[in-house]
């Protein structure tokens, strides 16, 4: 996806989400689905401009992965981000693991606490 397509996903999802839960006794979307896509969508817009400069999807379903588990995928997606001083938060280490544990590795959900 290039930049213009990414910003235009970003810029969409955040107009619908806004949309969803504007209308009076419309329909009514709930914080927590709202910050589920926000966080599936800041996730993979990371990943997309941060990541895919050097690792196409072939890296993550070849079969000698080195994430075996989804803390050992946080941990790589803290380690680069941290080689190539992005400064991403924890939140956002979690987000893009996240995005890659269900994307690609099919790991279960991180549990929020």
């Amino acid at each position: 996806m290039d930049a213009i397509g990414r910003y235009g996903l970003a810029l969409f999802l955040g107009l619908a989400t806004t949309a969803v839960g504007a209308g009076e006794g419309g329909l009514q979307a709930s914080s927590d689905s709202r910050s589920l896509v926000a966080a599936a969508s800041r996730g993979e817009l990371l990943y997309e401009n941060h990541c895919t400069v050097c690792h196409e999807s072939i890296v993550h379903i070849r079969a000698n992965r080195k994430s075996k588990s989804l803390a050992d995928l946080r941990g790589w997606v803290a380690r680069w981000s941290g080689e190539l001083k992005l400064k991403w938060s924890n939140d956002e280490i979690d987000d893009v693991a996240d995005f890659l544990a269900r994307r690609f590795y099919k790991f279960g959900k991180r549990e929020k606490g």
